[in-house]
């Protein structure tokens, strides 16, 4: 109560302050108004500079900051689900302990970290590991999603990468995984008149 009471007292004093300004400024005479005037902002706009420059700064180091808490997390990350799927260096696939121990590991990682994005894309992950009967291609598809997810939150740019091309660089067989898709008779057409012929 007493901490509150010396904050009103404090705003009070302050709100008191600025209207004696004031309330000074205008009773001038109009010939002292505009050079007072010149004078204060000449004061004040170097030191507004310096703490709006201040400010910025401080944001674009807290964000660089972050990013490189970023990367470190999503690289041990990446290399540890690899070693998980046993596509990692030794090709071994890790045990259910092990796969426990990354998982306890990266769970705080990425709720202090990630994105949004990530997190749903992590959840998703988590859950199609824990489903009984599982196929490895559903678990493939949602660690590529958290692939993508995680590419996404390290701001990667351009349109979402289609099913397979990021499991493609470690999955020889992917196209054995992916839904055959049948090409138009009429892909030409379409492209030239926006329509197709009959």
């Amino acid at each position: 109560m007493i901490e509150f009471g010396r904050t009103v007292l404090k705003y009070a004093v302050s709100a008191v302050a600025v209207g004696a300004v004031v309330w000074i400024f205008v009773s001038l005479p109009v010939s002292l108004k505009a050079p007072l005037a010149g004078a204060v902002a000449l004061l004040l706009v170097p030191v507004v500079t310096y703490f709006t420059t201040h400010a910025l700064d401080l944001g674009r180091s807290r964000e660089s900051a972050i990013r490189i808490q970023k990367n470190q997390i999503y690289d041990d990350l990446m290399a540890g689900m690899l070693d998980m799927l046993g596509m990692g260096p030794t090709g071994t696939k890790y045990t259910p302990e092990q796969i426990q121990v990354l998982f306890a590991d990266a769970t705080p990682r990425l709720m202090t970290y990630g994105s949004r994005s990530v997190i749903l894309a992590w959840n998703a992950f988590r859950q199609e590991t824990a489903k009984a009967g599982r196929s490895n291609q559903s678990i493939l598809f949602a660690f590529e999603d958290l692939l993508m997810a995680l590419r996404s939150d390290l701001g990667h740019a351009g349109r979402r990468h289609q099913r397979g091309e990021i499991l493609g660089m470690f999955v020889t067989d992917i196209a054995s995984l992916l839904p055959a898709t049948k090409p138009s008779r009429h892909t030409g057409w379409k492209l030239l008149f926006g329509r197709t012929s009959r």
